[in-house]
């Protein structure tokens, strides 16, 4: 692989700062020279956590997902409105439990915002039917992870329990693993090819494209972003009114869930063929899973009963 200078963070449309602003991380560390382990809360204010603006956040946030920044601009010279646009692209299911946008949508932030990849294309602009939102990852990413190029392919949960979407996360990206891997990886490899972002810069999308030509040795790193329950915060919410407490009782918390474990225990003879790529887990505890689903679900999707 060339090793190049290649400016990745210039075609971030996502500012660490931006997210940073909702999101704090708490845990970060390597289990091993493969695999990595990251874990965010939601900032506190005024004794509660930032859920709803994070939401909000997060909303706003979803025609950059679905549309380039010159698509975007464009859609506003013809006084069009790509936020709805972008709605009604994204074609939500009403089974938004088990629709994966919402947590696609979050680890999209986070790539661009803390780990500094952007988004390699708008897969959401590019599909035929909402039939197919099944296939394929939970986005795209291209960066730089300890000086070499990888691939990152996403795969996003939410659920109640968390072992459910490590597991289930887990499974999601055997595909990409085993029998069928090639099929599925040129699948969305062609995409990439067909539609990539308008946000990479010149230099960056020669370097992109040059690499996909021989996708077989390209690096490839999974973000698998889980976001689930954790009673106790709601707990610590009640007992204590410090921000900087309440942080802390949340950080021991995280360290107490020994996410190391279960990650391991996530593992069975199968899924252990994935560990021969980057695996990088990255967790979001919040205090009322479908709560917080249902108000994502109202900030990415005011209009919901509209669109769908």
């Amino acid at each position: 692989m060339s090793k190049q200078r290649i400016d990745f963070e210039q075609s971030c449309v996502i500012d660490e700062s931006d997210i940073g602003s909702y999101l704090v991380e708490v845990e970060n560390f390597e289990e091993t020279v493969k695999l990595a382990i990251k874990t965010y809360i939601i900032r506190v204010k005024n004794g509660s956590t930032r859920e709803y603006d994070f939401t909000e956040f997060v909303g706003d946030q979803l025609m950059r997902y679905v549309f380039s920044s010159d698509k975007i601009d464009k859609l506003y010279d013809d006084k069009k409105a790509p936020h709805r646009i972008a709605q009604r692209r994204a074609g939500f299911k009403k089974d938004h439990i088990r629709d994966g946008k919402l947590g696609e949508l979050i680890l999209f932030l986070i790539m661009e915002g803390f780990y500094r990849f952007p988004l390699a294309c708008h897969k959401l602009n590019t599909k035929q039917s909402h039939s197919q939102e099944v296939l394929g990852a939970d986005g795209l990413f291209f960066g730089e992870w300890k000086g070499d190029d990888y691939l990152a392919i996403g795969e996003s949960k939410i659920y109640s329990d968390c072992m459910r979407g490590l597991r289930e996360a887990l499974d999601s990206i055997l595909r990409f693993h085993g029998p069928g891997a090639v099929n599925a990886l040129d699948q969305d490899m062609k995409i990439v090819r067909n539609n990539p972002s308008g946000n990479l810069d010149p230099p960056l999308l020669d370097h992109l494209l040059s690499n996909l030509n021989d996708f077989s040795s390209l690096r490839r790193l999974y973000p698998i972003f889980v976001c689930y329950e954790e009673d106790n915060f709601q707990n610590i919410l009640q007992e204590e009114t410090d921000d900087g407490q309440i942080i802390e009782a949340m950080e021991e918390i995280v360290t107490k869930n020994d996410h190391s474990s279960r990650v391991n225990r996530a593992f069975n003879s199968e899924r252990e063929r994935v560990k021969q790529d980057q695996l990088h887990f990255i967790f979001l505890p919040v205090k009322n899973a479908d709560d917080f689903r249902e108000r994502l679900k109202r900030a990415v999707f005011p209009r919901f009963e509209d669109i769908t």
